[in-house]
């Protein structure tokens, strides 16, 4: 684990010090669209490692999935999280809320008009979400999760599945710090909470993408679950007109609490999966 560790640090701290100089030369700023194609190439350098390291000692990656329940579970939880993150969203900020929500001046229209309003927009969301979740999230998702849920997780096979999620989340977590600090990635303008909130969200989401891949027994499962669950979360610029990143959306403490409950909802799943493993290894 230490020499991943140290070759991951080797190969993003390298990257990360191209980039810099590509954005000094061209005078780039953050959010700019050349740092946005520099930032997923970085997200995937962890798979590329995993991938050769993997083929060289002979450890397995599978992607492929017989567990169908899992594969609808790894799409259903996001959007479950979408929905409640988006309803604490609201509740934080109720007095903006009218103001901010792009849809809401429907003033003057009929009810039929506001649903066919509302209909054209969650469709249209709907689309956006499918085809960034299927295309570019899924590229970034499966670089990290080849190496977080598969390669990282091979080494940390002696330990539980609590120290598992732990760990993991934050190596994942750490690893996206540079991409707020450098790009402006997740969270614009926050460069001192942006990497503490980063940490958090990869440690919730930890325990629930590593039970998909340990029931599942495949990549695929926690793979679709982080493409659609970022591809979901990047709608909030497209709801709200002036958004808060640290407290609203699925990235602020309006998902943190929605992934708390997902979490405290799945605690007998985890505890059945320690008694599997605890049985395995003694």
């Amino acid at each position: 684990m230490k020499n991943t560790l140290v070759l991951l640090g080797l190969v993003g701290g390298s990257f990360l010090v191209i980039a810099a100089l590509i954005g000094h030369v061209l005078e780039l700023e953050k959010g700019d669209q050349v740092y946005k194609l520099l930032a997923i190439i970085y997200l995937s350098l962890p798979g590329v490692i995993a991938y050769l390291k993997s083929r060289r000692e002979g450890v397995s990656l599978s992607i492929k999935n017989t567990h169908y329940g899992m594969l609808i579970l790894s799409l259903a939880l996001p959007f479950v999280v979408l929905v409640s993150a988006m309803i604490l969203t609201f509740l934080f900020s109720l007095d903006e809320a009218k103001d901010a929500f792009l849809i809401a001046p429907m003033h003057g229209l009929t009810v039929k008009h506001k649903v066919l309003q509302l209909a054209i927009f969650g469709s249209n969301m709907a689309l956006l979400t499918l085809f960034y979740g299927l295309t570019l999230q899924l590229i970034i998702a499966f670089g990290e999760e080849v190496m977080w849920r598969g390669y990282f997780l091979h080494q940390l096979k002696k330990y539980s599945f609590f120290v598992q999620a732990s760990l993991t989340g934050i190596a994942a977590g750490l690893w996206q710090v540079p991409l707020i600090l450098l790009f402006g990635w997740f969270y614009p303008e926050h460069t001192i909470l942006g990497p503490l909130w980063m940490i958090v969200l990869s440690l919730l989401l930890s325990p629930i993408l590593l039970y998909l891949r340990r029931v599942s027994g495949s990549l695929l499962p926690p793979t679709l679950f982080h493409a659609f669950f970022y591809a979901m979360a990047s709608l909030l610029p497209f709801i709200m007109s002036e958004p808060n990143y640290i407290l609203g959306g699925m990235t602020g403490v309006a998902g943190f609490l929605s992934l708390v409950g997902i979490n405290i909802l799945f605690i007998p799943f985890f505890k059945k999966e320690r008694r599997i493993f605890l049985e395995e290894n003694t």
